[in-house]
């Protein structure tokens, strides 16, 4: 008897060493796992938080730096799990390293979603001194060239992550993995560890600059900038893209103004056929895009030409893609990121109002009537294969619609300056320049309308605002932007008036989040003196100004200016507004409703 038991209490010490062996090999203690799946993935964000986890470890990290970082989640899962069996968990994860089995994962990411992606925060426990083979699954899935990989893991005695880290460098070819200052954390400890993670993270967004800024820069449109820039190039630019061209445009002002009969007669003499895709609305809407398309598709259109503004310009991006695609354009290039297997319908673009900037980049703001939908996307396929921008053309823009063009080039300035990094850098210093530009420039144009010089200057701050430039190496906000856009879809109202109004409420939303460059603000574009207050005073001062000076030009500065009444559902549009996660501070649907409400009264 007393040997059955020595033998018994053997057994059990075995097992015990075992279990803590395998503990130790796949992170710690568990804290729970969520078995949910994630929010559908949408690349809202450039930042990603995948993991893989079995004891809940990684999940519950992950959800923290998510949580900083406004990255989206994505849980790495095997196919088949693994199962709550220690023993069982322990053989497989042994028998898959040592033979090199790559589970097959259940949940995948679309590569044109991953694409959008420029940071990557990879989670996993250390198993048997290594990477689990689903992580390395994940990894050689996608091809993750020009990203920042950054490795976080839980442990149980190999602190330094033993060879997973350098696994992670190995395998993610072509991306920048750090493998200095990762976050290690044992197993037992996590469940306590929020401020640490989220401190980490912190210190790797706000001051590892480099680490969050990698970029990569393209720009394909050739711009041709200047008085009788139409005359002199059009007819050239046309050369080789068929016989037909697809003239678009929007309410008829070009036919009053003289352009249209400048730029038929150019395309005539070319030897061009012209079939006219005219009532391009301000706001275009997606049945307005699949018109266009049809009439690309039943005239052989070998050539887009846009001429106008933003509006107009956004519409023909998405023609030149439905003209092209045989699926449903909405769902699958702007309800989330598409993927280009085929070439967009060429076009071009004479610019006759400042303002979108979209003549030098991919993007498309597009409105879906059905869906009270106006989202945008950017496409560098998309990009106008020429721009021609005639400072001349836009002398004959009503003045309301030349201020509000304006402001929308000044919103876009702001809405990339008030984000991260704040450190010093190049794009923020050439962002103040700009504001400056645009506030003493439209000034002088209102004063003067065919001022050559500030229409020309008002011109060339739209391109410069939004050809990415000044977006390189920063997180962006875009939030005012969302708002509007939503407001629009319900309302229809002007974009630039929108933004006016909403612009001073968001930014007594969240400046003392932003604090240091809302006082940056102040001082170098407003030249609000420092002296004699604090740092919030002066911060509020900044946004005075720039309430003061919509009101100097006349933009609206309340909802109800715009159309909006008593009747309006504002929950619903509130409801309806994607949330930034790269603002200084995340606003939550409440908190939009809120804005809402103080800009209404």
């Amino acid at each position: 008897m007393k040997r059955k038991v020595i033998v018994l209490i053997g057994v059990m010490l075995v097992a015990v060493i075992a279990i803590t062996v395998f503990m130790k090999r796949v992170g710690g203690s568990s804290v729970g796992i969520d078995n949910n799946p994630e929010s559908e993935i949408k690349g809202d964000s450039n930042v990603l938080v995948a993991y893989f986890s079995w004891s809940g470890n990684g999940q519950q990290m992950a959800k923290w730096i998510s949580e900083e970082t406004g990255g989206e989640l994505f849980r790495i899962v095997p196919s088949e799990a693994y199962g709550e069996d220690f023993d069982s968990c322990a053989d497989r994860a042994k028998n898959e390293l040592d033979n090199g089995i790559r589970p097959e994962l259940s949940e995948h990411i679309d590569a044109g979603i991953m694409a959008q992606y420029d940071v990557i925060y990879l989670g996993f426990p250390v198993w048997w001194y290594d990477l689990p083979m689903p992580v390395w699954t994940f990894l050689e899935e996608y091809d993750l060239s020009g990203k920042t990989v950054i490795p976080f893991f839980s442990h149980n005695g190999s602190s330094n992550g033993a060879n997973s880290v350098n696994r992670v460098a190995e395998l993610a070819d072509g991306a920048t993995v750090l493998t200095d200052n990762v976050l290690s954390l044992r197993g037992s400890n996590v469940a306590d560890s929020e401020k640490e993670v989220k401190d980490w993270t912190k210190n790797l967004t706000n001051n590892g600059g480099n680490i969050m800024n990698n970029f990569i820069f393209e720009n394909a449109t050739k711009v041709f900038f200047g008085k009788g820039c139409v005359k002199e190039y059009l007819c050239c630019l046309t050369k080789g893209y068929g016989d037909t061209v697809m003239l678009a445009y929007g309410g008829g002002s070009i036919k009053r103004n003289g352009v249209y009969d400048e730029v038929t007669a150019i395309l005539k003499a070319a030897g061009k056929n012209i079939v006219e895709f005219p009532g391009i609305m301000a706001n275009p809407t997606y049945a307005k895009v699949l018109e266009g398309a049809r009439l690309a598709k039943e005239n052989n259109v070998g050539l887009i030409l846009g001429v106008g503004g933003g509006s107009v310009m956004d519409c023909c991006k998405a023609v030149s893609i439905a003209a092209r695609y045989q699926g449903d354009v909405w769902e699958d290039f702007w309800a989330r990121p598409g993927i280009f297997d085929f070439e967009p319908l060429p076009f071009g673009v004479i610019v006759t109002v400042a303002g979108t900037g979209s003549e030098c980049n991919g993007g498309a703001v597009i409105t879906n009537d059905e869906l009270k939908i106006k989202t945008g996307r950017d496409y560098p396929k998309c990009n106008p294969r020429f721009a021609l921008l005639d400072p001349t053309y836009t002398y004959s823009v009503p003045k309301f619609q030349m201020v509000s063009g304006s402001f929308d080039i000044l919103s876009h300035i702001m809405e990339i300056y008030f984000s991260e990094p704040d450190e010093d850098n190049v794009s923020d210093d050439i962002a103040e320049a700009l504001m400056r530009n645009v506030i003493r420039n439209l000034r002088t144009a209102i004063k003067n309308p065919e001022d050559y010089t500030a229409r020309s200057n008002l011109m060339w701050d739209a391109t410069m605002a939004e050809n990415r430039i000044i977006k390189l190496g920063k997180r962006t906000d875009f939030q005012c932007h969302q708002m509007e856009h939503q407001l629009g879809a319900y309302t229809d109202c002007n974009h630039g008036a929108g933004l006016a109004v909403l612009h001073p409420a968001y930014y007594r939303h969240i400046f003392k989040d932003g604090l240091a460059k809302f006082k940056r603000f102040a001082e170098n574009v407003w030249g609000i003196s420092v002296e004699g207050k604090t740092d919030e005073e002066v911060a509020r001062a900044g946004i005075n100004a720039l309430e003061d000076f919509i009101l100097e030009i006349g933009l609206p500065v309340n909802l109800r200016e715009l159309g909006v009444d008593e009747n309006t559902d504002l929950k619903a549009i509130a409801d309806s507004c994607a949330i930034v996660p790269s603002s200084y501070k995340k606003l939550t649907h409440e908190e939009i409703l809120g804005i809402f409400k103080e800009c209404f009264n």
